[in-house]
């Protein structure tokens, strides 16, 4: 049996068959497409050639001003305060008078001890008088003593013969019982006026203490700067009472004036070694203070990670307040076979990278130190891979890798 299509089907059929014929031709007679080649992009770098040298490595830290030696003048005796010499921030010298207290009372109780001094010596100068006397005239009592003596054995002797009357014998006997009571009373007084005159010595040195003690009350009533510095603080005002220990007056020793600044632990064992061979480090601030280092701590005070390093003032810093903070740079002798490079040529603190054939390789470095500020600042550093001509990059590249293709399109 014969099976008809329908006339719109065979249509349809017709022309699908002539669309994929034209396709088929198309693809047959169209041109073929030619590969692109992958090509390794260059990144544009900044480079500079290097020469090691001899260098001055330097660190930036922040130092602060303080005083080792600082001092609270206090009241030494109780009395009104009278005037205050100085304010706060006053630069003053060694004995300048800051305070005065009312001394009315402390004058009229060294005038009355002078007075007791007075009479203490004139006590001293009669006893020492007495003394010699009584010492000059001792021969003649003591020859008085033996006339009397010998007077009465005599008129003994003639009384037991019979030769003189009991009356006159008894005259003889009493004119030497008076002598040899003058006598014992001479001898009593020679041994009795040395421990006199030591007593009145003694009141006199008592008197002269007291005197002492009056004066130096009296010059308490004058705070005086014990030492040249600045005032740190007053707080004494005029009319108020100024017991003992009462604080007055807070001051500074200029002489002590130094900076304290924390060191990274990366260089305190350079300047540690360098005090013990008596090598000169010094240092300047922000201000163009120059600074010289005297010695480092022994311990490392909490919340720090570095040591504290004191830096003595090579010049007048009169200028400077206790308590400022400033930047300091410390410069370090110079070493050899240093290179000085741009921050941005570190990577990682201790790798740069050098352009060899267009390509980076990799170097690590020993960080030094620094130098320069601002714009001219530079890190130093050491590495027997950067001999003199290599080109370092200058770029900080985030793709910087072993290898990474670079086209340098500026040195310096």
């Amino acid at each position: 049996m014969k099976l008809s299509v329908p006339k719109k089907l065979r249509t349809s059929l017709i022309i699908v068959a002539a669309a994929a014929l034209a396709s088929a031709s198309l693809f047959a007679t169209a041109p073929r497409a030619t590969p692109e080649e992958m090509t390794e992009k260059a990144w544009p770098v900044t480079t500079l050639h290097v020469e090691p040298s001899e260098l001055g490595p330097a660190f930036n830290a922040y130092g602060r001003f303080e005083a080792s030696q600082t001092s609270v003048l206090t009241s030494k005796v109780a009395a009104w305060i009278d005037t205050v010499h100085v304010r706060e921030g006053d630069q003053v010298q060694a004995g300048q008078l800051l305070v005065s207290l009312d001394g009315s009372d402390f004058e009229r109780r060294r005038r009355e001890l002078a007075a007791a001094v007075d009479q203490a010596r004139a006590e001293v100068a009669s006893a020492r008088s007495e003394l010699k006397l009584a010492q000059d005239s001792d021969a003649d009592y003591t020859s008085m003593h033996e006339a009397a003596q010998s007077k009465l054995a005599r008129h003994t002797e003639l009384l037991d013969k019979r030769l003189i009357s009991q009356v006159l014998y008894d005259e003889v006997a009493t004119q030497a019982a008076s002598e040899r009571i003058r006598y014992l009373d001479q001898q009593r007084r020679l041994q009795d006026l040395p421990n006199r005159l030591r007593r009145a010595q003694a009141e006199e040195q008592r008197a002269i203490i007291a005197l002492e003690q009056a004066e130096a009350d009296l010059d308490a009533t004058s705070i005086r700067a014990p030492f040249t510095g600045p005032v740190l603080a007053v707080r004494a005002a005029a009319g108020e009472l100024a017991n003992s220990g009462f604080p007055l007056v807070e001051m500074a020793a200029a002489a002590s004036l130094e900076v304290r600044a924390e060191i990274p632990q990366a260089y305190a064992g350079r300047l540690q070694a360098y005090l013990a061979e008596g090598v000169s480090v010094v240092a300047d601030t922000e201000f163009g203070l120059p600074l010289e280092l005297r010695r480092l701590a022994r311990q490392v005070r909490p919340g720090q990670s570095g040591v504290d390093a004191f830096f003595k003032p090579t010049a007048d810093q009169a200028t400077f307040a206790i308590g400022q903070v400033a930047e300091i740079s410390v410069l370090l002798p110079p070493e050899r076979d240093l290179v000085a490079l741009p921050v941005q040529s570190i990577y990682e603190n201790d790798r740069v990278y050098v352009v060899q054939d267009k390509r980076l390789k990799a170097i690590d470095v020993h960080r030094v130190g620094e130098a320069g500020r601002g714009r001219e600042h530079r890190v130093l550093v050491r590495a027997e891979a950067l001999t003199g001509g290599a080109q370092v990059l200058a770029t900080q590249l985030p793709q910087a890798v072993n290898g990474l293709l670079v086209e340098p399109i500026t040195q310096s």
